[in-house]
């Protein structure tokens, strides 16, 4: 350890045995040799090994049904997640299981009474868990700063480093969010390590927060010869071990490493100081420290490191890379087993001078809930290791959701509430700029005028379409939705819109890869006919990645999770564009009529939107073949419950149509059969232009 390190607290708590130093790893059972005699003492010894063997086999039977009672209540709350998620519900996580305050006096006192008990069983030989290791060995109480340091934005000089895949993107997007919270003049690089499944379009979506990222994809096949032992390890992987990427980083002061599940509350400078490797103790569930018996030094997390700039280079990359094949698969330390990167990092810089910063610099999140009431005052990193706040359909799709089957403690909250305050803003600025210098701020056909107000017409895909004629209509503003590139008579029809509102149509919410179902594009290209386009801001990215903005104009509504929110549960349409968009179970009223209010139009007119899934003798869901519609559905149950007389989509439209009239526009529903009751309705040829 540097001589610069701060000095640890007083509380060092330290068993009988080992006063002098650090414990020793336990006593291995000891196994009977064979004897020649068939005497006394032979029999007593296979006696006392067999009693051995049944204490290990009942602790072992008891851990067995623990694990398996956790994972049911695991399983049961994940089934209740998704069931909610299905039914269009947000995701809640589980109450935390404790929220209290740090008392070591109690802890230690409860502790004391089992220490008889854990010291007879070494005595005898008998197996340790690593909790019952830690209490008979030595630990520390960390140190936390209670004042705040003056901001010091990094420099150039400065470089971060980070790990991630796909199922982590909001995780990296809290990190550089938080980052540029505490520090908004920065301008270092952040190398974000990945396994390839950080697609170009989330690299674009990430480089609209901050330019300054560069990804990196490294070839890890040499990792294969690494057995995979640990259960730790082997859920891992390869990418959990990519940190070391920040040794290869030269030409800096200093290389931070920086796990993405980490969130910056206030200033890292500490990090950037001294000329030793700056770590951090690890402790979380528990409120101390171990000491290794391998490394002989205090356990540091791998979540935080901060390497001296002369410390990186090929040399210090390949040490670490023989360290990895030595030691990865080898049991050194039960303390330090369990861990994948964190071993190697403690093993790797066990003999090289470092300086343990205050817990101030990574918090685990248990920690601050655990022994800090959930309060993170002068906390400037918390580390949200195990179960990933994020982990939920309002944040990820649905096939990067993970199975929670960890014993460890959630406590979402400060993650949760941290993300969605800066992304909030962060989405809100960036779409109001990019629309102020984009987006459509007037009506295509400005004489689109009928019976003396400004008209446009929403031609919705339902079968009734088919059978209506629309030349009563031609020359007036029209919106068309998704599917409608399917009408024979689109290049006649000529529709100035075409709204792009449903997520399915690229592959559902917060997909990481959008794409248009397979046919779409070729179908929408074939027209002669250059609408323009509508869609959500959340596909900026994609859109302009296949140069679409160049073919078409493309609008965009700020439509996206995790703040749209559905109209029927907060009782009140929002038409106003400039805000968050809440959904309206269609595309109609989601994006298109905020659409039409913010381009002036006075009258807002339905044609085809039959809303009639439940109506005796309905044999189709739109006016064309749906061997022809190769998007994902909404679930049939849905559709029908929805849109029922007296469901949710009725009451929806009947929000809509209050809004409307206070705003002074009319709002009328010129279906042929159509099932909408909460709509006043019209018939077509009372709205031609005249």
């Amino acid at each position: 350890m540097s001589a610069n390190a701060p000095a640890p607290l007083p509380l060092i708590l330290r068993s009988e045995a080992h006063a002098a130093g650090p414990p020793a790893e336990p006593a291995k059972v000891p196994t009977a040799e064979p004897k020649a005699d068939q005497g006394a003492d032979f029999f007593r010894r296979q006696r006392d090994e067999a009693r051995q063997q049944r204490e290990v086999a009942r602790q072992q039977r008891d851990e067995v049904r623990r694990q398996r009672d956790e994972l049911k209540s695991r399983i049961e709350i994940l089934e209740g997640q998704l069931t909610s998620a299905a039914r269009g519900g947000s995701v809640k996580a589980p109450p935390p299981r404790d929220i209290g305050e740090l008392d070591v006096f109690a802890l230690e006192s409860e502790r004391a009474t089992q220490l008889p008990e854990l010291r007879a069983k070494q005595a005898k030989g008998l197996p340790l868990s690593i909790r019952e290791a830690e209490l008979l060995g030595d630990r520390l109480i960390p140190p936390m700063r209670r004042a705040a340091r003056p901001r010091q934005t990094p420099g150039a000089d400065i470089a971060f480093l980070t790990v991630a895949n796909a199922k982590f993107l909001p995780g990296i997007e809290g990190l550089i969010l938080s980052l540029l919270r505490v520090y908004p003049d920065m301008t270092s690089p952040i190398h974000i390590c990945h396994d390839g499944t950080l697609s170009a379009f989330v690299q674009a979506r990430l480089r609209s927060f901050y330019a300054n990222l560069i990804f990196l994809e490294p070839n890890m096949d040499w990792f294969d010869q690494v057995p995979a032992t640990s259960d730790n390890h082997k859920r891992i992987g390869k990418l959990g071990y990519m940190n070391m990427e920040g040794l290869a980083l030269t030409g800096f002061k200093r290389v931070i490493l920086l796990d993405s599940d980490i969130l910056i509350l206030d200033d890292l400078s500490e990090l950037w100081d001294g000329e030793d490797y700056n770590i951090c103790y690890d402790c979380g569930d528990r409120e101390y420290v171990a000491r290794s018996t391998f490394t002989g030094e205090w356990v540091f997390n791998s979540g935080v490191i901060s390497i001296p700039g002369d410390r990186t280079g090929p040399e210090a990359y390949a040490a670490f890379r023989e360290a990895i094949v030595a030691y990865a698969s080898t049991e050194v330390c039960p303390v330090i087993d369990r861990f994948s990167d964190q071993k190697i990092w403690n093993i790797y810089l066990r003999d090289k001078p470092k300086r343990y910063l205050p817990l101030n610099y990574n918090c685990n999140v248990k920690y601050l809930a655990k022994f800090l009431n959930g309060q993170p005052d002068g906390i400037s990193i918390i580390h949200f290791a195990g179960p990933k706040p994020w982990n939920n359909r309002l944040y990820v799709a649905a096939d990067h959701m993970q199975s929670v089957t960890s014993k460890a403690m959630q406590f979402p909250k400060p993650w949760i509430d941290a993300y969605r305050d800066m992304m909030f803003h962060t989405r809100v600025e960036a779409y109001r700029n990019h629309a102020k210098a984009h987006r459509r701020a007037l009506p295509i056909r400005l004489a689109s005028m009928a019976a003396g107000r400004r008209t446009c017409v929403m031609l919705g895909n339902g079968p009734s379409m088919a059978q209506t004629d629309l030349t009563p209509v031609d020359g007036l503003e029209k919106f068309a939705f998704n599917w409608f590139v399917l009408h024979d008579g689109f290049d006649v029809v000529r529709p100035d819109h075409l709204v792009l509102g449903s997520h399915m149509l690229f592959g559902g919410w917060s997909t990481t890869e959008p794409r248009f179902p397979d046919g779409y594009l070729e179908k929408l290209r074939a027209h002669k006919h250059r609408p323009a386009l509508w869609t959500s801001y959340y596909f900026r990215e994609f859109i302009e990645s296949i140069g679409l903005h160049r073919e078409f104009e493309v609008n965009y509504g700020l439509f996206e999770k995790p703040f749209k929110r559905f109209i029927d549960r907060v009782g009140r349409f929002n038409a106003d564009i400039d805000t968050f968009l809440d959904d309206g179970r269609t595309g109609v009223i989601s994006l298109a009529i905020p659409a039409a209010v913010m381009l002036g139009f006075e009258r807002i007119v339905l044609v085809g939107c039959d809303s009639n899934y439940n109506q005796a003798g309905t044999t189709a869901k739109y006016f064309y073949d749906m061997s022809q519609h190769t998007s994902a559905e909404t679930r049939e149950e849905s559709l029908t419950s929805t849109w029922t007389e007296e469901g949710r989509g009725q009451f929806v439209y009947k929000l809509v149509s209050e809004e409307l009239s206070r705003r002074g526009i009319e709002f009328v529903d010129c279906t042929v059969g159509g099932a909408l009751q909460t709509v006043r309705k019209g018939q077509l040829r009372d709205y031609s232009m005249g």
